[in-house]
């Protein structure tokens, strides 16, 4: 008797099930010695329970696996490889496991292969992509670490030799190109917050007008002579407006009669004076700023002083025809002049963001499964992003092909090539019978499409193991829909559960899970948990300049409930949180270890979320749960170019964020201590609060 997979199937699809049945309740009693014994001289405390074993003896050709934070993931696999090894006489090298970054692997590598005495591939998908790759290419490609010299060599050689081209690029960079906070989150988000709160947006006359300091050089690549930088982007867009056009304005100088009014600008020309005044008004807010413009409409009529209004939309549009209006001649500055004095000379902060964003959007691009001719079919229905795209497809034409004539590939091509090669080999030479992956909550379309590929060239059996409630790295071309809907995207799938948690109390669980669940869309799951912890999660508020005291009284609390020990992780949404706690006098950082002057013998560990993902502590400390732009949930925008690439789950505000508050949440083994501010308390603290009071 043995279990009949969907493909290998010759009978009814009801007697093929019944059978299956039949045979998994036969083989757990069989197979019970040899399951209750196969971590015992690994690790006696490893006990696997039911599902764990029926996952092990489902042998149907696609299996999805969904298992619960802290349920035993890792467990579960090795659980499964030992027995196709041992007991159904799989060879190593017909299993190959695949995870997502090089640490991961690491740890599989050591539980299976060392611990267990193994020799099953283990890697991560680019590192077998590469391998592939090699293997059928001569010469071997060399990988390219970072691509961003040669987008810097297109703007800088190539784009300045096409003027038309090269107009296009200004118009963007000057008026649409907003410093992208995404892309400076993934690269410099802590130098971002200060540049961002301090210095506010610097206008293009600014940047040209720049002179460096070593000072500057240091802390601050924007800050120019006249320290010049607008309130808001629109006035950004205004100020570069009139630069480029050689319109010489003044921007917030003292209105002439009234020592307390200063415009947005002031412009001389021919011997009059304007003022530009951008009203920041759409529909929902006319009514609460009407009374404002009404003054100062009523302030230039009394001093019977010229006055042009700009709203909300279209600020470009309407500057350029009230300028025509008041019979103000623009006359442009060359594309060549702006271009060598904004990029060439400056090389500033912008600039290198901008390159970021380039680089971001390629790798997007390529996670999609995309290639040149695909940018016919992309959004282009903004002014804004048609201009992005007609420049990134040049940019991207330019730099395959400096990719080609080096004979280099970067990160994305190692799967998309390597999916090109399964694609023409009739029978590729892999002996892989299972393919397994692990956090496949992570998965890509493009790795998707890779692993669906191999499996039905040399039908191959998959497995995949993840949990939808943690899928946090969308910025990073990760598709939810392709966890969630698995079973849509193969012929056939049995999906099973992992539902007991060995981390987290019954108590935290059913929080979390109330919390993670208000989203429809994420896959339903009752956890269990012999754990029990009468209060697991504990919301302390703090006043302003009040949070690292907080901090401390979390800590000290810690420490005298379950003693010196046990060890502490202090999570930020941010890697800069830590520097609100930090003050190198009562806490330290040292080699990468928070030290509490007090008690130096505790270990403390500080992480932002994402890093903290796959980890348990004893206990847990929040310290960035406020309701605010770079608090949590972040409010920081996607910029709606890059948007168009990933997957926007918008099921419910802030989808991917609450799975990021959900994994905070589940990193403790004991309790989580959340500092909130208590005058704007973070809107997920909130949420949780109506949860922990249900009984």
């Amino acid at each position: 008797m043995k279990y009949i997979s969907y493909r290998e199937s010759t009978i009814d699809e009801k007697t093929r099930k019944i059978h299956n049945q039949q045979y998994i309740k036969k083989q757990l009693i069989q197979q019970k010695e040899y399951f209750d014994n196969m971590f015992k001289n690994i690790d006696e405390t490893i006990y696997l329970d039911e599902e764990q074993r029926k996952i092990v003896l489902t042998d149907e050709n696609n299996v999805m696996i969904i298992a619960g934070a802290g349920s035993g993931k890792t467990t579960t696999i090795t659980a499964k490889i030992n027995y196709l090894i041992e007991k159904q006489k799989i060879k190593d090298n017909e299993i190959m496991l695949i995870s997502f970054t090089n640490k991961a692997v690491e740890e599989l590598i050591q539980r299976i292969n060392k611990d267990f005495k193994h020799n099953i591939t283990i890697q991560t998908f680019h590192k077998f992509g590469y391998e592939m790759i090699k293997n059928n290419t001569t010469p071997a490609p060399k990988i390219l670490s970072d691509n961003y010299n040669i987008i810097k060599e297109y703007i800088e050689k190539k784009l300045i030799n096409n003027k038309k081209k090269l107009k296009k690029f200004i118009d963007f960079y000057t008026y649409y190109f907003d410093i992208t906070e995404e892309v400076l989150i993934l690269n410099n988000l802590e130098k971002y917050n200060k540049y961002k709160n301090k210095q506010k947006y610097a206008t293009l006359k600014q940047k040209i007008e720049y002179i460096k300091t070593k000072e500057q050089e240091s802390q601050n690549k924007n800050k120019t002579i006249k320290n010049e930088y607008t309130q808001t982007t629109e006035e950004t867009l205004i100020a570069n407006y009139l630069y480029i056009n050689n319109i010489e304005y003044e921007y917030k100088k003292t209105y002439e009669y009234i020592n307390d009014y200063k415009p947005d600008f002031t412009i001389l020309y021919q011997n009059k004076i304007y003022y530009i005044e951008q009203f920041n008004i759409n529909e929902k807010n006319k009514f609460k700023y009407i009374n404002n413009i009404k003054k100062i409409r009523k302030i230039h009529k009394k001093h019977n002083t010229k006055l042009i209004e700009i709203y909300e939309e279209n600020i470009i549009e309407q500057l350029s025809k009230k300028l025509q209006e008041n019979k103000i001649i623009t006359q442009k500055k060359s594309v060549t002049e702006i271009f060598n004095k904004l990029i060439i000379e400056k090389q500033d902060t912008t600039y290198k963001n901008f390159i970021h964003f380039c680089k971001t959007y390629i790798s997007l691009f390529k996670s999609k499964g995309y290639t040149q001719k695909d940018f016919n079919k992309l959004n282009t229905k903004t002014k804004r992003k048609k201009i992005f795209i007609d420049f990134i497809k040049e940019l991207y034409k330019y730099y395959q092909y400096k990719l080609y004539r080096t004979n280099q590939i970067d990160y994305d091509d190692m799967i998309n090539k390597a999916n090109k090669i399964i694609e023409k080999q009739e029978k590729p030479k892999l002996k892989y019978k299972y393919i397994i992956i692990d956090e496949y909550q992570d998965i890509s379309n493009s790795r998707f499409k890779l692993i669906k590929n191999i499996s039905e060239k040399i039908n191959s059996k998959i497995i995949v193991v993840g949990d939808d409630w943690q899928c946090i790295y969308s910025f990073a071309a990760s598709n939810i829909n392709l966890f969630t809907q698995f079973k849509k995207n193969v012929d056939y799938c049995e999906i099973l559960r992992i539902t007991k948690t060995y981390r987290n109390s019954q108590q935290l669980i059913d929080i979390a899970g109330k919390f993670i669940q208000q989203n429809k869309n994420q896959i339903k799951k009752e956890l269990k948990s012999n754990k029990m912890q009468k209060e697991p999660i504990k919301i302390l508020t703090y006043k302003k300049n009040e949070k690292q005291r907080k901090t401390i009284e979390a800590i000290e609390y810690l420490i005298k409930k379950y003693g010196p020990q046990k060890n502490i992780l202090i999570l930020g949404r941010y890697t800069f949180d830590k520097n609100k706690i930090i003050d190198n006098k009562i806490i330290i950082e040292k080699e990468g270890t928070i030290i509490y002057k007090k008690q130096p013998q505790i270990k403390i560990n500080y992480m932002t979320i994402h890093s903290s993902k796959g980890l348990g502590y004893d206990n847990v400390i929040l310290i960035n749960a406020s309701d605010e732009k770079l608090g949590f949930p972040s409010k920081i925008k996607t910029d709606p170019i890059l948007e168009d690439l990933m997957t926007n789950d918008r099921t419910i505000r802030y989808s991917e964020e609450r799975r990021l508050f959900y994994v905070a949440l589940t990193r403790t083994k004991n309790e989580i201590i959340i500092i909130t501010p208590k005058s704007n308390a973070s809107k997920f603290v909130t949420e949780i609060k109506k949860y922990k009071n249900k009984k």
